[in-house]
């Protein structure tokens, strides 16, 4: 399961490699509906207006699916010549999304019907598309980063990453942040770079770029209001935050000072940006491992974080703290988003039972299955160490005037 997870009015909804796109409840993990789009889902969903709008891929083919929110029927769908595997973004009734068949469109939010297309030299893979200030920035498998005009999709700029653009740029402030590079967003022009991960483009928060080193399991942290620094990501990081068991390869997400990070092994990190030790990092508050590869963003939602994994299961965990994701990916609505980005009233979600699975296949949550299918598994029992130590730990802190 690579499609990162969108949480809107207490559901949640994400597509699955078995060709379904999925809406649970939020609280209790029960089925809503499924849509069968005869093909795979990589994208992760936009929810906007009420409208689900994701995209799939069969041989040959792909198609931008727009899905009524409260009962999975499909209102229109657009064909593409390959794979929309790409994370759409709609502004203004607007869907702006990429194909491997080589093209960025932009299609009527009402209808389907295509506005413009704009050809670039290799797949637009499985990269979010962002879109800012009447401009829409996506990345190519062609190792470029592309700036289009949002009316017509002339080209603005492009920018030679010297690899596969494999992740959903980040525009912030006027920066464009798109795996290790910092971009002037008007012109293209490189303003910093780092050493950090080719794969992953940074997470932004309060003044600083959070996302994995280069091949290792570290997340770092790169200050980005420091004006004495011309080239702040080309600095040494200031902090290494958090040590994985594995690589770490999606963006990770904050939420009231906590950073929430997943790795190759399965495992979702919870990191406490207050408390941090020179040499150790951020302090850990707790773990849970989900046994098999998350490649896909977490989102936390009314303090619960929601994340799946290669092994098709689908989890929701209690974090232990109040509030949701607060970063630049949900803010821009790329790679999975909450109320925020969807205009809607922000949300109160109560849970349900603990570790209950819900399987469409019929196997067990947990089972070592072929990974299609996502279950459903509500992860507040196993987590409750981790939160227990948080309230302590903040308790504590309050006590001791920190």
């Amino acid at each position: 399961m690579r499609s990162s997870p969108t949480v809107v009015d207490g559901t949640v909804y994400f597509g699955s490699s078995d060709g379904h796109v999925y809406a649970l409840d939020a609280g209790t993990g029960d089925e809503i509906w499924r849509f069968d789009t005869d093909g795979s889902v990589i994208s992760s969903p936009n929810v906007i207006d009420g409208v689900v709008y994701i995209g799939s891929g069969t041989a040959g083919a792909g198609h931008l699916h727009a899905l009524d929110a409260g009962d999975g029927s499909e209102q229109w769908n657009f064909e593409a010549d390959g794979w929309v595997h790409s994370s759409p973004t709609v502004i203004d009734g607007t869907v702006y999304f990429g194909s491997v068949d080589e093209h960025v469109y932009a299609v009527d939010a009402s209808n389907g019907s295509e506005q413009w297309r704009f050809e670039v030299d290799d797949w637009v893979h499985i990269v979010g598309v962002a879109v800012v200030d009447d401009t829409v920035y996506v990345g190519s498998d062609d190792d470029h980063l592309y700036a289009l005009d949002t009316s017509d999709g002339t080209e603005r700029w492009r920018f030679d990453t010297g690899g596969n653009v494999t992740t959903a740029p980040t525009v912030v402030d006027g920066r464009v942040f798109i795996e290790r590079y910092m971009l002037d967003a008007e012109t293209g022009e490189e303003l910093s770079s780092s050493t950090g991960s080719d794969l992953v483009s940074p997470t932004i928060w309060n003044d600083a770029a959070y996302g994995p080193g280069t091949f290792s399991g570290q997340v770092e942290e790169f200050s980005l209001d420091d004006s004495s620094a011309d080239d702040p990501l080309g600095q040494d990081p200031t902090d290494d935050l958090l040590d994985a068991e594995d690589l770490v390869t999606a963006p990770p997400t904050i939420v009231d000072e906590v950073l929430f990070a997943c790795d190759e092994d399965g495992i979702v990190y919870a990191a406490d940006l207050t408390d941090r030790d020179p040499l150790d990092g951020a302090e850990e508050l707790w773990r849970f491992d989900t046994g098999r590869w998350i490649e896909s963003s977490p989102i936390v939602v009314d303090g619960i974080l929601y994340v799946g994994n290669r092994d098709g299961q689908f989890y929701a965990l209690e974090t232990g703290i109040e509030g949701s994701s607060e970063d630049s990916h949900v803010k821009q609505g790329t790679l999975g988003h909450h109320h925020e980005w969807a205009g809607t009233a922000p949300q109160e979600i109560t849970p349900g039972e603990p570790a209950s699975a819900y399987d469409p296949q019929g196997s067990a949550a947990g089972d070592d299955s072929d990974g299609f299918g996502p279950g459903f598994s509500f992860g507040s029992a196993v987590v409750g160490g981790g939160l227990a130590y948080l309230l302590k730990h903040r308790n504590d802190n309050k006590h001791n005037g920190r």
